[in-house]
């Protein structure tokens, strides 16, 4: 939800097309990382699992049976 969030605010940042006609070369920038940000929401970008810190120990003691990697999302820049 974090990358979804983030794709909205930009988006509004960016404003609609010709409202902030002196930043059209920073806005240009900006919706070509929305680009990626989409591209990466729907799957057609690379992801890489990293380690949480959870293992069995932690989950017994917390009474929770989670995952022990994160998934994050990649662009490469």
């Amino acid at each position: 939800m974090d990358f979804e969030r983030l794709y909205d605010s930009l988006h509004n940042v960016v404003g609609d097309e010709g409202e902030f006609i002196y930043y059209e070369t920073a806005s240009l920038r900006v919706l070509g990382v929305c680009y990626d940000i989409r591209h990466a929401l729907m799957g057609d970008r690379e992801i890489e699992f990293v380690d949480n810190g959870m293992d069995e120990a932690k989950m017994r003691w917390m009474s929770a049976i989670t995952p022990d990697k994160n998934v994050y999302l990649k662009i490469k820049g």
